[in-house]
């Protein structure tokens, strides 16, 4: 593991650096924690050819050099040389460190059409915006609702970006924390590789912040958002799922890992004993509170949903096939197919939302606590059905919508004390 962390690490790899005239470079570049000397470099195609010079041989005399830790090695070729019908070119690089010696093998994908990835046109005396072509095809596949927000910055030269640049762009979509996740996260990403290209020394956004998050209260689906939902064509699979987390208040992990045996339709329940957890891979294992094992009812609704599902489902998931449950990826799909629906439905579009932010599985759970509440179930029981390991998280809730719902504390207090319950 230490020789791991600490070996160095040498690759090929292909570049554009930034002048006006660019060239295609091959760089040779040290990525490691160690120097290491070159003990060997070879090509399946003479580059010697591709030179710039007649009188220049690219990386002749690499051999037998020694690379510090992110020291490079660059040499410009013309790509226009190469023959048509070669689709790029294959590096072979020995190298060692101590008494170890490696070897790296990397292959270019370079063509005589290749075209040197200039992006929008420059006004006169700007510099190229984004050479390399790692960074061309980052930007060229941002949806429109994050490049967007980088307007701002796209007529800044690289090095004259500043933290305070970046910190502009998420300062100004405060209230969208998504938004300014999502935003930021690109940045830095179009940023790395601008620093492994050699454009910047070091990536500004590092130290850009996300404002504290604001603690929002959670809300529950409203009736039309229900049953614009429960009216969409959803295949039978995605129903089942969200009829579930809605009807049952299970968390995602909880609907997500239940078997036929954990639906009883001689009592009307579905029993909850396991979760799934993604960390390492997906899983099946209890839940992470004696709490959150418990019974609950289903109401009419969701039987009369479930019966016909699980009798055309195959396997013994409820979520899965013959082969078992339903993996993380077909989860992910499962979901984004239904919002794609919902926000279509909406006018929406794949730029466009046209639904809210925050329909995740979660909100159907709160809607069930919501459904609890007018219900008239007590506390204690609703902590229960919930799963929640302390009554504090059941209170919080109710708390929260007796003030959306106006009860006049004092009354409830009056009821509670004629009760009888001690008499004065």
């Amino acid at each position: 593991m230490i020789e791991e962390n600490s070996r160095p690490y040498i690759t090929v790899f292909g570049s554009v650096y930034n002048f006006q005239n660019a060239n295609y470079h091959i760089v040779i570049k040290n990525f490691g924690q160690s120097a290491s000397t070159i003990l060997g470099f070879c090509t399946d195609y003479d580059i010697a050819t591709l030179s710039l010079s007649q009188d220049h041989d690219p990386f002749s005399n690499v051999v037998g050099l020694t690379l510090a830790p992110g020291q490079s090695l660059s040499c410009p070729i013309d790509v226009k040389k190469l023959p048509k019908d070669i689709g790029g070119i294959g590096f072979t690089i020995h190298y060692s460190w101590g008494r170890k010696n490696y070897h790296e093998k990397n292959y270019l994908k370079i063509t005589s059409n290749f075209n040197i990835p200039y992006t929008r046109a420059s006004s006169e005396g700007k510099e190229l915006k984004i050479i390399s072509y790692a960074l061309q095809e980052i930007a060229e596949r941002l949806p429109y609702a994050i490049s967007k927000h980088l307007a701002s910055v796209m007529d800044i030269k690289l090095s004259k970006l500043r933290p305070s640049h970046v910190q502009g762009i998420i300062n100004d979509l405060d209230g969208h924390r998504r938004t300014q996740e999502k935003v930021l996260l690109t940045i830095k990403q179009i940023l790395n590789q601008a620093v492994i290209n050699d454009f910047i020394y070091k990536n500004v956004a590092i130290g850009v912040s996300l404002p504290p998050k604001q603690k929002t209260q959670k809300r529950a689906l409203t009736t039309k958002e229900q049953k614009e939902i429960f009216g969409l064509k959803l295949p039978a699979l995605t129903r089942s799922y969200l009829s579930i987390i809605l009807y049952c208040g299970l968390r995602r992990g909880e609907a997500w890992a239940l078997t036929k045996k954990d639906v009883n339709f001689k009592e009307n329940t579905i029993s909850v004993d396991k979760t799934v957890s993604l960390e390492g891979g997906l899983k099946v294992g209890p839940p992470k509170t004696t709490a959150s094992i418990r019974t609950i009812p289903m109401p009419d609704t969701l039987v009369k949903i479930l019966k016909p599902y699980l009798k055309q489902q195959p396997g013994m998931f409820v979520f899965g096939d013959s082969s078992g449950i339903m993996s993380d990826r077909d989860f992910r799909k499962m979901w984004d197919d239904f919002i794609s629906l919902y926000n279509k439905s909406k006018g929406g579009s794949k730029d466009i939302r046209a639904i809210a932010d925050d329909i995740t599985p979660h909100i159907f759970r709160h809607t069930y606590a919501t459904m609890l509440y007018q219900a008239g179930v007590d506390l204690k029981s609703a902590q229960y059905l919930l799963g929640h390991a302390t009554i504090a998280m059941t209170l919080d809730i109710y708390t929260h919508l007796d003030k959306l719902n106006n009860v006049d504390m004092s009354k409830k207090l009056n009821a509670f004390l004629k009760q009888d319950l001690v008499k004065i």
